[in-house]
């Protein structure tokens, strides 16, 4: 597989790290926990970071060479770019919930869990069928002008 499939994948598997640690303090919100809910919202701002934002810069440009290579896609990596952006609307509306008043924590919870399902899915099919039909499909030259646009996360 390409390195810079390699560093996405890698991203991937540390925010799997980060969706588990919003796993363990469900619970404790949904029991109205205040500092359980505190800790989730400093968790759930790195889904806006700038390192989150680098990494769907850099799947977009995979993405976009992949169309542009005129081979075949799958319809739902097509929308890979727009998922990126209701993410980020997702993301925003979820920290407002968790830093608001705190009077229907069943509610927040659903919202936080119908989330994170959403990302695993969308997580789940650029790796099992963005990365693998970009590491076949594009070439070397356009390989080559997506790292020269790559924004490096190490």
């Amino acid at each position: 597989m390409h390195k810079l499939i390699d560093e996405l994948v890698q991203y991937h598997r540390h925010k799997a790290t980060v969706v588990a640690d919003i796993q363990v303090l469900i619970p404790a919100v949904e029991k109205g926990n205040v500092n359980a809910r505190d800790e989730l919202g400093g968790i759930f701002a790195s889904f806006s970071s700038d390192g989150e934002k680098a990494h769907h810069h850099n799947e977009e440009l995979v993405l976009h060479e992949l169309v542009k290579s005129k081979k075949p896609i799958h319809a739902r990596i097509e929308r890979t770019a727009e998922e990126h952006v209701v993410f980020g609307q997702l993301v925003q509306r979820l920290c407002s919930e968790i830093s608001g008043p705190f009077d229907e924590p069943a509610v927040l919870v659903a919202n936080i869990q119908w989330f994170l399902t959403q990302y695993d899915d969308h997580a789940s099919n650029e790796e099992a069928i963005l990365f693998p039909a970009a590491d076949r499909e594009l070439s070397t030259i356009a390989w080559s002008r997506v790292g020269k646009n790559w924004i490096d996360l190490t």
